[in-house]
């Protein structure tokens, strides 16, 4: 998927994203799923691979499989 989400709500990522995620309580990018671009939330789970920055009001878990090219903030 190409585009930015915004969302108040929960997301799962099992595939591919080029775009950035605002706004969103949970993100959570599983295991084999890619994107570029940055994620603003509340909660972050990383356990695919992630080009951009992470934003995360609480909380960010990096899972043993993530790959994080960018800062976490």
């Amino acid at each position: 998927m190409t585009g930015d989400l915004e969302t108040a709500g929960s997301l799962r990522i099992d595939g591919k994203l080029e775009g950035t995620i605002r706004r969103a309580d949970t993100v959570v990018l599983g295991v084999g799923a890619s994107m570029i671009g940055d994620v603003f939330a509340r909660d972050v789970v990383i356990g695919g691979t992630i080009t951009g920055n992470i934003h995360a009001s609480e909380r960010v878990e990096l899972q043993a499989t993530a790959i994080v090219t960018g800062d976490v903030l």
